[in-house]
């Protein structure tokens, strides 16, 4: 589907919010070149958060705090909306995305991955397809199927991938905005110190801080989540949303689903943690060579250094 038809659809009430743009007109070359309108396709009577479309442009999104929660469709030439699908409780569905086989896959933030068959004549109830990925948040399939799956709001940065089977694998992280490794003991045996701005990013229960100190009850305006929403370009990369950073991580796979991009430069998160370019002159230096390499030896495609390649 063009990026313009996905857009034409894309309007939504969530939280009370209008959101999206009508571009039936725009080319699919220069999406924005016309201003744009609003309007609300869909008043849900409860709060949603992730949207997804099928192959016939029809909108879906789940709602949140039902019992079960209700996963609905919006037709894409317009008219009310239905019920296609439930979510068992305790339900706070996040991001939703459909296989190749029309199938939806629906992340709920406690630990679990639901699956379904769209049906408004008789919704189905979704069934469990994978768990252990607490936060289940940012949802992606790439090429071959495998699913992508980012922590959300626990604040570890932690990116998963999934198997068709269901197996679950942590591939890497993104950087947290907060790290224990040099926490050392204060009075009374609490700890101080530590790297990073945003305690809410450690993991419950790992450390706290000494009154006058950064806590958990002094990080107004402070957000933990660094791996949130997450889609593959056409190259199939991956690109991760950092809402706290308000940026985007471009992290490059293997065909067999591992981890080409660099990790580990940084010694106070864990080795699988994704490296930026700023960690070190080294890896500077590194980009700098492979480019020269690859231009003297004439080289096409790709260049190496998109090993590192980061958005900020």
């Amino acid at each position: 589907m063009s990026f313009a038809k996905r857009a034409a659809f894309f309007s939504v009430l969530v939280g009370g919010m209008a959101l999206g743009a009508s571009m039936a007109h725009a080319s699919t070359d220069s999406p924005f070149d016309l201003p744009a309108t609003f309007s609300t396709v869909f008043l849900s009577p409860l709060p949603v958060e992730g949207l997804a479309t099928d192959a016939s442009g029809n909108l879906y999104a789940a709602g949140r705090g039902g019992n079960p929660c209700p996963v609905y469709r919006v037709p894409a030439g317009g008219g009310s909306a239905a019920v296609v699908g439930t979510l068992p409780a305790p339900c706070s569905p996040n991001g939703l995305e459909f296989d190749a086989h029309g199938d939806l896959y629906v992340t709920n933030g406690a630990d679990k991955i639901y699956r379904l068959t769209p049906n408004d004549q008789a919704p189905p109830l979704g069934s469990l397809f994978a768990s252990g990925v607490p936060g289940a948040n940012g949802i992606a399939f790439d090429a071959r199927g495998r699913l992508w799956v980012t922590d959300g709001g626990t604040g570890q940065g932690r990116v998963w991938r999934v198997a068709q089977d269901g197996t679950v694998v942590e591939v890497f992280r993104v950087q947290p905005l907060a790290s224990d490794v040099n926490a050392v003991a204060g009075p009374n045996g609490v700890a101080t110190g530590g790297v990073g701005r945003d305690a809410r990013a450690l993991p419950p229960g790992s450390i706290t801080f000494a009154p006058g100190g950064r806590s958990s009850a002094a990080d107004a305006g402070s957000l933990g989540t660094v791996a949130n929403g997450v889609v593959f370009d056409r190259e199939g990369a991956l690109l991760i949303a950092d809402t706290t950073r308000g940026a985007v991580w471009r992290v490059l796979l293997r065909e067999d689903g591992s981890l080409r991009s660099r990790t580990g430069c940084d010694a106070a998160f864990p080795a699988d943690t994704s490296a930026s370019r700023r960690c070190s002159s080294s890896t500077r230096r590194w980009r700098d060579s492979t480019a020269s390499r690859s231009t003297r030896q004439g080289t096409s495609g790709a260049s190496p250094t998109s090993e590192t390649r980061w958005w900020w």
